[in-house]
């Protein structure tokens, strides 16, 4: 049966790009392209698994050593998000205070609203109330607490019948850089998610089976982009990356989102993302990155996952036409991956 979906799952077109080498000669990374007068760059094409947004692989492009952009750090002379500042930032209407908090003298975790909102509820979740700002610091257990408030969170969201749009910017993105999580909601689906969950929906009635545990065996049996998993987690290099080093974890379970987890499947959630990220900042040098959390309650045929997407510079190919062209192959970030995470 999955030699028959993996033609769902795997779209590529392959070809090559020539050009003439410059009149000053042709580079050494590129000379073992080089046909004749021409180099000849090999190109591959990839659709997303559940999407249409596709990647585009130049292999010559590929061989380059990869180095994570370093951006400039915000200068602060006040930190709205840490003790002693709560009078500074946003109240709820409904409480006159924060939304959530946790810890009983002093708070461990903060959930208040966003200043500027743009999304229903829109919100911060702060997980540590000491000054990281860097995936250096990043701490298991607050991770823990931050997903379980989220989680919270997420459920008034869902009872509303709106959708909760989680997701995490570390470094570029974040307008304050004192580590956290913004939360929300949207009265429909975003249109990825609602992309990836049609799509999930056409897999399953065609196979009988549902679309992320048939991304997981087929990624295992390839074991090309499949990189490491703990007991409730998968974590994958996919197929047809947006950024170098994108990778998803992807729930083992039958849980279509954070509320469908008990907190055993929050802690190996948490832990799983906080050894990848360890690993991206302690061996890569990337300390700005984007994490989303898709998910769809009540959608059996859907599946909780986190898309890690560190930084890179989207032009007019990405923002213009949603078309991604990306240096590392994820077949490079999952073997670089496997050495790290074990």
């Amino acid at each position: 049966m999955m030699a028959n979906w993996e033609s769902d799952l795997f779209r590529e077109i392959t070809g090559s790009a020539a050009v003439l080498p410059p009149l000053a000669g042709t580079p050494s990374a590129l000379k073992q392209f080089q046909k004749g007068a021409q180099i000849e760059q090999p190109v591959h094409r990839r659709k997303d698994y559940l999407t249409d947004t596709w990647c585009h692989l130049n292999l010559a492009r590929a061989t380059r050593p990869f180095t994570a952009p370093q951006l400039a750090s915000q200068q602060e002379n006040f930190c709205y998000f840490c003790p002693g500042n709560e009078h500074s930032t946003p109240r709820d209407v409904t409480t006159g205070g924060d939304t959530l908090s946790f810890g009983e003298e002093s708070w461990t975790v903060r959930a208040f609203p966003n200043l500027y909102p743009w999304l229903t509820g829109h919100g911060n979740v702060v997980e540590s109330p000491h000054h990281k700002v860097s995936l250096k610091d990043i701490d298991e257990e607050e991770q823990v607490s931050a997903l379980i408030a989220i989680q919270r969170l997420c459920g008034n969201f869902e009872a509303k019948r709106l959708y909760p749009m989680v997701f995490k910017n570390q470094g570029w993105g974040a307008s304050t850089p004192h580590t956290h999580w913004q939360y929300g909601a949207l009265p429909y689906l975003p249109k990825r998610v609602a992309c990836e969950l049609a799509t999930a929906h056409a897999f399953a009635q065609k196979w009988s089976v549902n679309i992320f545990d048939a991304i997981i065996e087929a990624e295992k049996k390839k074991a090309e982009r499949f990189v490491s998993e703990n007991e409730y987690v998968n974590i994958i290099t996919p197929y047809a990356p947006r950024s170098n080093y994108e990778t998803w974890l992807i729930l083992k379970i039958p849980a279509p989102s954070l509320t469908s987890l008990d907190e055993e499947g929050i802690r190996s959630l948490a832990a799983a993302m906080t050894k990848l990220l360890r690993a991206l900042y302690q061996q890569l040098s990337i300390d700005s990155l984007c994490m989303v959390i898709h998910q769809c309650a009540g959608e059996p045929d859907y599946r909780l996952h986190l898309e890690v997407l560190p930084y890179k510079h989207w032009a007019g190919a990405e923002r213009g036409f949603e078309e991604y062209a990306v240096e590392v192959t994820p077949e490079q970030a999952a073997e670089f991956l496997r050495k790290h995470l074990g």
